[in-house]
């Protein structure tokens, strides 16, 4: 009894120790786990990125006009990196038809230096767009390829009968989200446009009323409805064009009296005084005072403001994103102040 007793304890107390052992192993183990993941969690973390070192090279350049038979060009090209440029050639070209005016090689330039240069041209037109590349022959491996090209404009005169001419034309618009809730009916938009380049030149007109557009509906504007700048035909723009549209949701109101008084407040900027700074000028006012218009419209207005929108096109842009006849880009813009609209412009350089 005693030793059959003492024999049936000591088999569990044996097994017990077995069992207990084995979760210590594993308890060890697990330990070791977690130890080994919170030193590789503890492990310093670096937040600052690695920063690569490279030359980056930007060009600036303008044109003038130096006397009855020459152009006067100047660029500067600097490097904006923080590594210097091995030496590399800078080039300038006419921007319409890509022929080399000057290629010029340049020395290394240290990080954060800059070198310029002027040279004079025969002139034999009154209008010079011009490309000034740097790194022309890509030999400089750079932190950002996008910046090496800059493009100016030399014009003699305003009337110059080389210059471009260029068509802006409203295209189509989107009702990404209508006014009001969708199922309660369908919105009624129009569209008014105003255009300005030079003084005196400023137009402002209005698209028929769209009937029953709903949430996600795309409509497209008349041929001969939304031409904003001068006429459907286009004209030169040599100081550039300034733009202001406004979209309204019609309801009870009159689009004769809005069209009106829109077209007063726009008259009142006055057109684009130069094609330089004078952009930049023009830009300032026409948020002000189109800003003032559409207030002063949408607080007796018995139509909704869909949105507005202010803005303009530099004659370098236009000759940037236009360099040959036929070439045509869009620009689309929201309108939200009430629903949301995107409607698309058209430029096209027609001459």
């Amino acid at each position: 009894m005693d030793s059959s007793t003492t024999t049936e304890g000591r088999v569990p107390s044996t097994r017990l120790i077995r069992l207990l052992a084995v979760m210590a192993v594993l308890t060890v183990a697990a330990l070791g786990v977690s130890a080994a993941a919170g030193a590789q969690d503890d492990l310093p973390i670096d937040s600052d990125p690695v920063i690569r070192t490279a030359p980056n090279l930007t060009i600036s350049g303008s044109i003038a006009v130096a006397s009855l038979t020459e152009w006067e060009l100047r660029y500067t090209v600097s490097n904006r990196g923080n590594a210097a440029a091995p030496a590399f050639r800078v080039a300038v070209q006419d921007n319409g038809t890509n022929a080399l005016i000057r290629s010029t090689a340049h020395a290394a330039l240290d990080a954060g230096a800059s070198r310029s240069e002027t040279f004079r041209i025969p002139r034999t037109g009154c209008y010079l767009p011009v490309r000034f590349t740097a790194d022309s022959t890509r030999v400089v491996l750079e932190s950002s390829e996008s910046d090496n090209d800059r493009v100016a404009v030399g014009l003699l005169t305003p009337d110059c009968p080389t210059q471009p001419k260029y068509q802006v034309k409203a295209v189509s618009f989107h009702a990404n989200d209508e006014t009001g809730i969708d199922w309660l009916g369908s919105d009624e938009p129009f569209w008014i446009f105003s255009a300005e380049g030079l003084p005196g030149t400023a137009l402002t007109t209005a698209s028929h009323v769209f009937g029953d557009i709903d949430t996600g509906d795309t409509a497209f504007f008349g041929s001969s409805e939304g031409c904003l700048y001068l006429s459907c035909a286009g004209g030169a723009a040599p100081n550039g064009i300034g733009v202001s549209i406004q979209a309204w949701e019609k309801d009870l109101g009159y689009v004769n009296e809005t069209v009106a008084d829109l077209a007063l407040g726009f008259h009142k900027i006055g057109g684009v005084l130069d094609g330089n700074g004078g952009m930049i000028d023009w830009i300032g006012k026409a948020f002000t005072t189109m800003g003032d218009t559409v207030d002063y419209i949408d607080s007796w207005a018995a139509d909704d403001l869909l949105g507005s929108q202010t803005f303009a096109f530099s004659r370098v842009y236009l000759a940037t994103r236009l360099p040959a006849v036929g070439g045509s880009f869009t620009d689309t813009r929201v309108y939200s102040d009430s629903g949301e609209y995107t409607m698309t412009l058209k430029v096209t350089r027609v001459g």
